[in-house]
């Protein structure tokens, strides 16, 4: 999965390197400026699916700065215990619990729908990622990777690696930037995200941007 993931998203990298514009700014055609919401156009929303399973979307892509994240959504029926109405309401809860990457169906009893307790705990912090602000059976956890160019005091252009994390919303399609490095540094859920794709992140920016 991981070499899949590397070899898609250093394809579209490449692909998109030559434009100099944001791709905020192409989705929406210039309606919401740059800042801390970003919406996700189509092509990159094809490449987000339901369960625990991460892929990436591209949330900068300039010259000078490119900004990727890798966005974790735990399937609403078996992860968060939830079913919703054709109104959006709630129409029943059930047990809740977050899989392993990659796993959307980890029931300790199929037929009662229960999970252990471990899958609960870790489903809490998935919740503590998004910091109270954002309900989780609305948001994806996304852990982010930026590259920019930058120019020193002589004159000398560097390359600045820089990390976050964010919640994507599941009916809005935006991601909002969340400042925590506290949930950074020391949430299981971001670090698993980190451990499994931070290097491939990297590699891909790196690829695609020259200093």
């Amino acid at each position: 999965m991981r070499s899949l993931f590397k070899t898609t998203l250093l394809s579209v990298l490449l692909l998109t390197s030559s434009n100099a514009k944001d791709l905020l700014d192409l989705a929406t055609n210039g309606a919401i400026s740059q800042g801390d919401v970003k919406t996700l156009n189509n092509n990159e929303m094809k490449n987000i699916k339901g369960g625990y399973v991460t892929q990436f979307s591209i949330l900068t892509n300039t010259q000078t700065v490119k900004e990727i994240a890798v966005i974790a959504l735990p399937d609403p029926h078996t992860e968060i215990g939830m079913g919703f109405d054709a109104n959006g309401n709630i129409a029943y809860v059930s047990d809740y619990g977050l899989c392993g990457l990659g796993v959307t169906n980890c029931y300790y009893n199929e037929t009662t729908k229960t999970h252990l307790q471990q899958n609960k705990n870790r489903f809490e912090e998935y919740a503590k990622a998004l910091m109270g602000t954002y309900a989780p059976w609305l948001h994806g956890v996304g852990y982010t990777v930026k590259r920019e160019i930058k120019v020193s005091d002589r004159g000398t252009r560097y390359a600045l690696f820089t990390y976050g994390i964010g919640a994507y919303n599941r009916a809005t399609h935006e991601f909002h930037k969340i400042n925590s490095s506290f949930a950074l540094e020391n949430n299981t859920i971001i670090k698993e995200l980190r451990d499994n794709f931070k290097n491939d992140m990297e590699y891909a920016l790196e690829s695609t941007m020259k200093i």
